[in-house]
C-alpha cells in the first residue's frame, strides 16, 4: 500500500505538468529520493543554434527535483505539493542531434524542503549540465505571497495597454516559437521584455508552468545580453549558467523583462524579473550569464 501511495504521489507531480508531456519527456523511474527523467530529440526544443535548449534543460531538471522528492518515503501525502523554490545551472556543454536524461538525486530532505543535485547527460555520455535545487514541500491549497515592485507597476501600466496581436513573435529558436512568445516593441528602464501566454504553457491547473517561465528566463537574460553595443547581433550565444527563485505560479500570462547588467569580455551577465501584467506582482526572479563569441571586439 505504500509503494501505491509513493507510486500515485510521483504520477501527480507528473501529470500536473502539461508542459513537460508536451516536450515529450517521459520518468523512467522514480524511487526513494532518485528519478530519471528523459527527453527525446526534438527539433521543437531546440535553440537557433541546433541545440536542446537551455530552457529545455532547466526545465527537465526541475521536473526530476520535483518527483525525486516526491518520491522520498518521508510525507507528504498525495494531496501535498512540491514546488520548485530555486535553481541555479551550470551548463557544461551542448546536446546537438541526440536526446537527454536528467538524473536527480534528493541530497536531504526535512519536513517542508528538499535540497536536489540534478545532472544532465546526453545519449552518447556527455555531461551537458548539471544543477542544485531548493523545492517546498506544502499543502497543495496554500498559495504564496509575491513582492509587488515599483517598477512591476510601471511596466504593467504601458504593457496592459498594448494589444498582443500588435507585437512579433519570437522568431529564430523553435522552443520559444512553440512556446508562443511574443517580443513587446515598448521599453521602461531599460528592461527588454517578452510575454508568455498561458496556452500552451500551462500547467493542469491552467496556470504558468514553473518550466515554461524558466524557459522565459533563459530567453529574457540572453535578449538583453543583445543589447550591449559591442555585441554582433548576428552571432549566436550559448547560456553559461542560470540561477532563479520563484513564487506561486499566475493564472493568468507572464511578462519576462531582462536587463544587462555586466559584461566581462565574451560574457555578459543579465538581471531577469518574471511579474504579472495584471498587478505587477513578481512571480520569479533570476540571472543569466551568456556568452556571444566576438562580444567585446565590434
Amino acid at each position: 500500500m505504500a509503494d501505491e501511495t509513493l507510486l500515485d504521489r510521483v504520477r501527480t507531480v507528473f501529470e500536473r505538468s502539461r508542459f513537460q508531456q508536451r516536450l515529450g519527456a517521459e520518468c523512467e523511474s522514480a524511487a526513494a529520493g532518485e528519478c530519471t527523467v528523459a527527453l527525446p530529440l526534438r527539433s521543437t526544443n531546440a535553440n537557433r543554434s541546433g541545440n536542446l535548449h537551455g530552457g529545455a534543460h532547466a526545465s527537465l531538471m526541475m521536473s526530476a527535483a520535483s518527483m525525486a522528492t516526491a518520491s522520498t518515503q518521508r510525507e507528504p501525502s498525495v494531496e501535498a505539493a512540491v514546488s520548485i523554490r530555486s535553481i541555479a545551472i551550470s551548463y557544461i556543454g551542448a546536446a546537438r542531434n541526440v536526446g537527454v536524461r536528467a538524473y536527480a538525486k534528493v541530497v536531504r530532505r526535512g519536513r517542508d524542503a528538499a535540497h536536489v543535485t540534478v545532472h544532465v547527460d546526453s545519449e552518447t555520455g556527455d555531461v551537458v549540465a548539471i544543477g542544485n535545487l531548493s523545492v517546498a514541500i506544502h499543502d497543495a491549497d496554500v498559495c504564496a505571497s509575491s513582492r509587488t515592485d515599483s517598477g512591476g507597476l510601471r511596466r504593467a501600466s504601458l504593457f496592459t495597454r498594448l494589444a498582443a496581436e500588435k507585437n512579433e513573435p519570437v522568431l529564430g529558436s523553435p522552443f520559444l516559437e512553440e512556446s508562443g512568445l511574443a517580443a513587446l516593441e515598448e521599453q521602461v528602464d531599460d528592461w527588454q521584455s517578452l510575454l508568455l501566454p498561458v496556452a500552451p504553457n500551462e500547467d493542469r491547473d491552467r496556470r504558468i508552468d514553473d518550466g515554461a517561465v524558466v524557459g522565459l528566463i533563459d530567453n529574457c537574460g540572453s535578449m538583453a545580453a543583445y543589447t550591449s553595443e559591442s555585441v554582433n547581433r548576428e552571432m549566436l550565444g550559448t547560456t553559461i549558467s542560470l540561477a532563479a527563485v520563484f513564487a506561486t505560479p499566475t493564472p493568468g500570462p507572464v511578462i519576462g523583462s531582462g536587463r544587462l547588467l555586466t559584461q566581462l569580455g565574451t560574457a555578459l551577465t543579465s538581471e531577469v524579473e518574471i511579474w504579472s501584467p495584471d498587478d505587477g506582482s513578481v512571480r520569479a526572479a533570476g540571472s543569466v550569464c551568456y556568452r556571444i563569441p566576438g562580444a567585446g571586439t565590434v
